[in-house]
Order: structure tokens, then C-alpha cells, then sequence
């Protein structure tokens, strides 16, 4: 990679074995290789971003699975000539194919499509964001089983030197085009993260709030997860090595579901949490 005045590039390769493990991050992707390639132009208030990759598993070649190629290009656009209110726009071509099937599985080729615009207004402590996206699937098989959808969201936040505030609503429409169902998802989370007593105590909530509605009444549900943290620094009573906190921690999940009862669920807990965060590495 490089930079050359407005102009940036970087090229990457990657090889990710099958059996590839690391300790610490149990869901680091395996069995992948690919290459990506990165071009930017940068200029006063305009920049402009391409994106090209070509990715596939199946690395060593076994049989007993197919080899699922993705191709993805994908170009952004930014105008910030006025700083309160930032503008995107960026489309995304994507291709999903199959190679080297196992007898009696099914090919897959998928052809994407998926335009997104942006805008935010930002005023002193106070952050708005709005972004729509719309997305159109192209199944190039038999199954032909093409679908769309389009996602609205909303991301207000404040932030002050102890206090930030991030909710964020968002609706999402996917229909099918061979049966014409169409699923509604509505969603708000909320994220509010606080410190005090000189930053020695932190009081934390969060929680998401998602209801599913289908066309055809095969899905009706509704999920609340929340958490709820307040936590205290204790490291006064101990060496600095061990950085030390205290905390209470509760947790809230309640589904409800009005087409399959049987998966309804009512949680709570409550934890009484002591960690301490030794300062070495290797």
C-alpha cells in the first residue's frame, strides 16, 4: 500500500487455513483465501472510495464440500464541504457461485445488488444520523428465488465528558418475490454509558428491543434483551498491578411469540462480578 498526494492504494493477500486456531478469538474466519484491493482519492470536501475483493473456502480442496467464490465491488462517495451535515452515498455489487459440488447438493449462484445513502447533522453535543438502504438479490438458479429489501435507520446520540447516550431505531422490509411474503422488522436499542466519583464509578445500560411481523402470519414475535451495569474501582485497596473492580450486573430476555408459543422465554439475572485487569502482555 501507499499514498501518492490525493490518491491512495493497498493491495492484500490472505491465506486462513482449515485447522487454523488461535486461543484468545474463538471466531477469528478460517478456511479462506482471497485478495482485496483498495483505491481512495481524497480531496478538500469530496472522497471517493473502491473497493474490489475475490474471496473463497474450501481451501484444500475437499470433496465433501463445494467451493463458494464471492466477488465484491463496492464504491462510496462522501461530500463534506459542509462539516454539520456529512453526505454518502455507496453502491455494492456482490457475486456469490459455487464450484466442485458433491453429488446431490444444490448450486449456488447469487447475483447482489445494494445501494446505501447517508446523511448526519451534528450539533455541538448532539449527533443525527440517518441512513436508508435498499438491497435486491438476483438468484441465477433453478430455485429462482429472488428477494429485496430496504432498511431505515435512525442513530441520535449526545456526548458529553461522562455521559453518552446512543440510541438508534431502525426498520427493515424483505420480500420474496416467488411467494410475495413479506417480513416487517422493527428494532431500538439503546446503549448509556455513564462515570462519576471522579471516574472511579460507571453505572451502564443497555438493551435492544425487536419486533418480527410476517405477511403470511408465519412469524409474530417480539424480544427484549436488556443489561444493566454499576460498577466501582477498588484499586485504591490493592497494588496498581491488579486494577481492580467491583460491580453488580443484571440481565433481562423476554420473547414473546404469538405463532409458536412453545419458544416464549422470561429470563432474569443478577451477578455480583470481581475482575482485575493485570497489566502484562506476551
Amino acid at each position: 500500500g501507499g499514498q501518492l498526494k490525493v490518491y491512495s492504494y493497498e493491495a492484500m493477500y490472505e491465506y486462513i487455513g482449515r485447522d487454523y486456531q488461535v486461543v484468545g478469538n474463538q471466531g477469528l474466519m478460517k478456511d479462506r483465501q482471497g485478495v482485496s484491493l483498495r483505491n481512495g482519492l481524497t480531496l478538500a470536501t469530496q472522497s471517493l472510495q473502491l473497493l474490489l475483493s475475490r474471496y473463497n473456502d474450501n481451501v484444500r480442496g475437499d470433496e465433501l464440500f463445494p467451493q463458494i467464490v464471492n466477488h465484491q465491488g463496492t464504491l462510496d462517495y462522501s461530500f463534506s464541504k459542509f462539516p454539520k451535515v456529512p453526505l454518502g452515498l455507496s453502491y455494492q455489487k456482490s457475486l456469490q457461485e459455487s464450484s466442485r459440488e458433491p453429488p446431490n447438493t444444490l448450486p449456488t449462484r447469487l447475483s447482489t445488488d445494494t445501494v446505501t445513502g447517508r446523511i448526519g447533522y451534528n450539533l455541538e453535543r448532539w449527533m443525527f444520523n440517518f441512513q436508508t438502504t435498499y438491497s435486491l438479490m438476483d438468484d441465477q438458479t433453478a430455485a429462482n428465488n429472488d428477494s429485496s429489501s430496504i432498511t431505515l435507520t435512525f442513530s441520535p446520540s449526545y456526548n458529553i465528558p461522562r455521559i453518552s447516550i446512543v440510541p438508534s431505531f431502525s426498520f427493515n422490509q424483505s420480500k420474496s418475490h416467488l411467494t410475495d411474503v413479506r417480513t416487517d422488522t422493527y428494532t431500538g436499542t439503546l446503549d448509556f454509558r455513564s462515570k462519576f466519583f471522579r471516574e472511579k464509578a460507571s453505572f451502564d445500560v443497555g438493551g435492544t428491543y425487536n419486533v418480527i411481523r410476517a405477511s403470511d402470519d408465519s412469524a409474530n414475535s417480539q424480544t427484549l434483551n436488556a443489561n444493566i451495569r454499576l460498577a466501582y474501582q477498588i484499586k485504591n485497596y490493592f497494588t496498581d498491578f491488579l486494577n481492580p473492580t467491583i460491580a453488580i450486573r443484571g440481565t433481562f430476555n423476554k420473547v414473546v411469540d404469538k405463532v409458536n408459543p412453545s419458544l416464549e422465554v422470561e429470563e432474569y439475572t443478577l451477578f455480583l462480578v470481581l475482575t482485575a485487569a493485570p497489566l502484562f502482555s506476551f
